[in-house]
């Protein structure tokens, strides 16, 4: 998937708004929603509008903090509050998306420090 522009805010920069055109927004929000609560995702709570409708140029707080929290999961002190074309950010919401179903737990398998030393 690619975005036109950026979506959400600019965390650094007193939450400026940036591009926020429509379409990115939504692509951001169906990428936030299939990305499960543990991995910093949404997991399908997100709507992102604001009065019933995206709104260009705009992000709504709800989607800013969607943003916010995948950021600091998969980016810790990162900060950006903005999710850019071709960034490392909607690379992992894209990987994400495409790997587990909303809701799965996370299988051992999955996760190396918790597999037994055999």
């Amino acid at each position: 998937m690619s975005l036109r522009g950026c979506v959400g805010r600019y965390t650094r920069e007193d939450g400026r708004h940036c591009q926020n055109w429509p379409d990115d927004q939504l692509t951001v929000i169906d990428l936030l929603n299939s990305v499960a609560p543990y991995d910093g995702g949404a997991g399908g709570s997100l709507d992102g509008n604001i009065n019933g409708r995206l709104v260009a140029g705009i992000s709504s707080d709800a989607l800013y903090r969607a943003i916010s929290q995948f950021e600091d999961t998969q980016f810790p002190g990162q900060c950006t509050g903005v999710v850019a074309p071709d960034s490392l950010l909607l690379r992992r919401l894209e990987e994400l998306s495409a790997c587990a179903p909303i809701g799965a737990a996370p299988q051992v398998e999955d996760m190396p420090e918790l597999r037994s030393a055999d």
